[in-house]
């Protein structure tokens, strides 16, 4: 399931809002940049692959 947690909760454990060990439990082992990065090139690679052709 995608989400935008990896970009989202940095933010709200920085404002004490989410604890390390939630914020972990939510997006698991990866870097948020990481996470982010893949996802983004996964989304260019969908729209060039179906939309090309519209």
């Amino acid at each position: 399931m995608f989400t935008d947690y990896a970009a989202l909760l940095p933010a709200l454990q920085a404002a004490g809002l989410l604890t390390a060990a939630r914020r972990a439990a939510l997006t698991g082992p990866a870097p948020a940049a990481a996470s982010v990065a893949v996802g983004r090139r996964a989304v260019r690679g969908f729209f060039a692959r179906h939309l090309v052709r519209c």
